[in-house]
């Protein structure tokens, strides 16, 4: 994988309980912890064809909203699953984070748009 390809900027956070500035306790509180640069993996043709064979129209609903990306293994929080995602505006919800333990290079997330 090379760094050239990381060409998106996105931020990870977190929603936690919290106060607002008159001190009324509010639900959701957006924590920014980092902004790395990322890389967007596409879809393979054998995985959009498959996708879009299920259900007419659906397998590319479900690709829209599901997105991998590749960041650097070295954060400066690491990354679970507790953990949300703005990429263009859009609300992403970690599903899965795959660490490269072995060569310490990159991680790859695997997230899901929140509505």
């Amino acid at each position: 994988m090379r760094t050239t390809n990381m060409n998106e900027r996105i931020t990870i956070f977190k929603e936690t309980p919290g106060q607002n500035d008159d001190g009324e306790t509010i639900d959701n509180k957006r924590t920014d912890l980092f902004s790395c640069w990322a890389e967007v993996q596409k879809a393979t043709v054998k995985e959009f064809k498959s996708r879009s064979s299920q259900e007419f129209g659906e397998g590319i609903q479900k690709r829209k909203r599901t997105i991998s990306f590749n960041i650097r293994y070295r954060q400066k929080e690491t990354v679970d699953t507790s953990m949300l995602i703005d990429f263009r505006g859009d609300t992403y919800q970690i599903i899965d984070v795959e660490t490269d333990y072995m060569k310490k290079d990159f991680s790859m997330i695997s997230a899901v748009m929140t509505e």
